[in-house]
């Protein structure tokens, strides 16, 4: 119960206090107790970005393009050598084939359940007008899994010829040229034993550039092969990783990681197995006495995806069962065994597990955004739950977690993200709005919830204080729906509800203000709504549930309350 402070036995009324909690900028904290966890930490924050000055509200996503065949599970961006306008390329691949999606469907001619357009962007209705989907430029032959979860290089020769490669384990191995668009390629021919043949390029599962040579796995194979020096056909030589990697599994990628941060003479060339070993060579040529293994690791089961290592600056992020891994971290030897100082240690206790029981499964991977300044896991298709993604600010290496982005695969191109959804639907990561499509929807508000650390407002652990009023401070572009509520004493039980109901009781909007110019925009104004609140505790954390169709950044709270006696 709540205990006045007492003069000579007699009560004295207790002075409201005030103090300032400032937004959880440092992100989820899975990692340390609630007791221990730093101030400026979250519990959860979902749809809530954390970013150097606050909690960001992540954008909307908005159809592209949409009626591909099958499941989009791969996006691929090309970018051209040349200036010319229209020989940038972005292309989605589905279990089907591979599609031009360099351009959106305009007009609003979107294909209902019948495939009946009804409307234009003006809201006119349109009788009997089909939609026309893209066509596809490749068709594969076979559409089993790990049909379309491919992996893509671009590589350019000597002679300046610019080629895209695509592999998927399934279908085997593509290349784009501009010249003569999508072919399989000829010309390649390697030694398996038995004298020079005829490479199988239709089970080429991985394919990947260093050192001005192109590297190549086949699917279930622990061996890789590489071409000669800016070649691009010829006989390719084989080179034998499997009596290197005692845990097993095929080899499930080759990357190049670059400890400057850039193409050179220290490039290293990194094998990772699908039983979790990481093997890391210096050199150009493996024939030539320079070439040498610099070091092996282990790391950790790694999913079926091929896609689960990234450059990362002078690093490379590497996902396995252990969470990320840092190659860096690895050669300094500077990784400890529980791995509490890995890129992902804060949000571990979630991502080990969601890794491990989804180790069959060919959608993770890892990928960024320069234009926002993120880092994200992508995880396989949920069965009946949202669409959770893992996100990480790669300015402040701050954790929070998408909800409800209906993405297989996402790809930065020409300085937008783009991802790639079920049923053939591509989406743009922009706008404030979920779902916006060519049909005359214009999208749902996006929803949001968040949950401090557990702190006591003014230092003091020991008494019971009571909440009277929180003030939520933040800059936005408009109105928002949204409503804070106090959590006494590690009492996360009564989580926040996912979506907060529209004119609920209690309820408040976001004062209208000016989205600046500067870091966040320019020119700000900061809007604050005050909201009641109530209970007891002696320690406090603040959440934060709400809807949202403008931008708005989230910037902290203040908190009246009144302190009781000790405990």
């Amino acid at each position: 119960m709540f205990r006045p402070y007492t003069r000579q036995g007699r009560p004295v009324q207790p002075t409201a206090q005030s103090a300032s909690l400032m937004a959880s900028v440092g992100g989820v904290n899975a990692l340390d107790s609630l007791m221990g966890m730093p101030i400026n930490d979250a519990i959860f924050t979902f749809n809530l970005m954390p970013v150097e000055y606050g909690m960001q509200l992540r954008r909307g996503y908005q159809a592209w393009a949409t009626g591909l065949q099958g499941d989009v599970r791969t996006i691929v961006p090309y970018d051209s050598s040349q200036e010319t306008a229209g020989f940038d390329k972005l292309f989605g691949v589905t279990e089907y084939g591979i599609y031009d999606i360099s351009s959106p469907i305009t007009g609003g001619h979107i294909a209902t359940e019948d495939g009946i357009c009804l409307t234009t962007e003006e809201g006119d209705e349109i009788v009997d007008q089909e939609y026309v989907p893209p066509v596809a430029l490749v068709d594969f032959a076979d559409q089993t899994d790990p049909s379309g979860y491919g992996v893509v290089t671009e590589w350019t020769t000597d002679a300046s010829e610019h080629y895209l490669f695509y592999a998927d384990g399934q279908n085997g191995l593509y290349q784009y040229t501009e010249s003569l668009g999508w072919e399989v390629p000829s010309g390649w021919t390697y030694d398996p034993g038995s004298g020079s043949t005829a490479f199988p390029v239709e089970d080429v599962a991985f394919i990947a550039s260093h050192k001005l040579r192109l590297w190549v796995i086949l699917k279930d194979s622990d061996d890789a092969y590489y071409s000669d020096v800016a070649s691009v056909a010829g006989d390719f030589t084989k080179f034998t990783f499997g009596a290197k990697m005692p845990h097993g599994g095929w080899l499930q990628g080759l990357y190049t990681w670059s400890i400057d941060g850039g193409n050179g003479m220290d490039d290293y060339l990194v094998g990772i197995s699908r039983g979790g070993d990481v093997l890391v060579y210096q050199g150009s040529d493996p024939t030539q006495p320079d070439w040498q293994m610099v070091g092996s690791w282990f790391i950790g089961e790694t999913p079926k995806s091929r896609r689960i290592a990234m450059d990362y600056g002078s690093d490379m992020y590497i996902l396995s069962v252990y969470g990320i891994t840092s190659l860096r971290d690895l050669l300094q030897g500077t990784v400890a065994e529980i791995y509490s100082n890995s890129p992902s240690a804060k949000v571990n206790r979630f991502l080990r597990t969601d890794v491990s029981t989804g180790l069959d499964r060919y959608e993770w991977s890892l990928t960024t955004y320069p234009g926002d300044g993120f880092l994200q896991v992508i995880t396989p298709e949920p069965a009946n739950t949202p669409y959770i993604q893992y996100c990480q600010t790669l300015s402040t290496k701050a954790w929070g977690f998408w909800e409800g982005v209906p993405m297989i695969c996402g790809a930065s191109w020409l300085g937008d993200y783009y991802m790639g959804g079920v049923d053939g639907e591509v989406y743009l990561y922009d706008g404030t709005l979920d779902g916006t499509n060519f049909c005359g929807f214009v999208g749902d508000p996006i929803n949001f919830r968040t949950l401090t650390s557990f702190q006591p407002p003014n230092g003091n652990r020991a008494t019971n204080k009571r909440a009277g009023v929180v003030r939520t401070i933040g800059l936005s572009s408009g109105s928002a729906n949204m409503r804070p509520t106090v959590v006494y004493d590690y009492n996360i039980n009564p989580m926040l509800p996912t979506v907060l109901p529209a004119a609920s009781a209690g309820a408040s909007l976001w004062g209208s203000a000016v989205w600046g110019l500067s870091v966040w925009g320019g020119t700000t104004t900061d809007s604050a709504i005050k909201t009641g609140v109530s209970g007891m505790g002696r320690v406090m954390a603040i959440g934060l549930v709400g809807s949202s169709s403008v931008r708005l950044t989230v910037v902290g709270w203040d908190i009246t309350f009144v302190e009781g006696g000790l405990m």
